[in-house]
């Protein structure tokens, strides 16, 4: 139903000049229109230059849907955003998600401190420090651990993908035991859960940037052997000079 929903959605804005920017799944703009949109389910997250654009846009949806509107931005995909105009920054957080869950997995009591999530191999040094070691064997856990192992790893994925990072390579390493989890594995799940109780606010900013796409360009008329004229182009990414119109000028 859901395909079926996003097809006859793309037909409908397709009749007024929206389409879905190629090789970008997700992300539309329009024919002539400043504005762009990326499409979650029905979520719609817009962004525009002149309001007027994006009253045309929710007219059109307004002709086939039910719409709700939250003009400030505080909200899309269940995560809340804090935009700050002033310093040009937005942050980006899952209020009382980690708490909700950590309830669901009984760590309210029996927790402690934990900076990494992670438990990475010891380092060896010297003249066998590439040599691999074999791990100890690990006994398998029943059914029931099976099932709470599962749950936790398809709990925290979608935060750790939009909101903390530090906890994929962990989530990674638990999910690819998941289908013959261990005692071992186990320890990994209660270590992760510790350490999202002792980090259960995390919150990512994202700055704006000022980088720009510099190009130095030269060219000169016959001036190379044969009576070949020469071009060139120095192309990087750079921050843009605070005098920018006397550049450009």
């Amino acid at each position: 139903m859901v395909i079926l929903a996003n097809k006859l959605l793309k037909e409908r804005l397709a009749d007024h000049g929206y389409y879905e920017v190629p090789h970008i799944s997700g992300l539309y703009t329009h024919k002539t229109r400043p504005i762009w949109f990326t499409l979650r389910v029905d979520d719609f997250s817009i962004k525009y230059s002149g309001k007027e654009h994006a009253d045309h846009l929710l007219q059109v949806l307004r002709g086939h849907c039910m719409v709700e509107v939250d003009w400030n931005g505080a909200q899309y995909c269940r995560i809340t955003l804090n935009w700050n105009y002033m310093d040009r920054y937005v942050g980006i957080f899952m209020p009382n998600y980690v708490q909700k869950q950590l309830v669901r997995y009984r760590q309210r009591e029996s927790h402690q401190k934990q900076l990494c999530p992670f438990q990475p191999a010891p380092i060896n040094y010297g003249w066998n420090s590439d040599e691999l070691k074999n791990e100890l064997e690990s006994r398998a856990v029943g059914k029931e651990d099976e099932t709470y192992i599962r749950q936790v790893v398809g709990s925290f994925l979608y935060y750790a993908r939009a909101v903390n990072l530090t906890m994929l390579t962990t989530l990674s390493d638990i999910a690819s035991e998941q289908s013959k989890p261990t005692e071992k594995t186990m320890k990994r799940v209660k270590k992760l859960l510790d350490y999202m109780y002792t980090n259960p606010n995390t919150v990512i900013r994202f700055h704006a940037s000022d980088t720009i796409l510099n190009l130095h360009s030269d060219a000169s008329y016959l001036s190379a052997a044969c009576r070949i004229s020469q071009e060139g182009c120095y192309v990087f990414l750079g921050s843009m000079p605070k005098n920018w119109q006397t550049h450009l000028l």
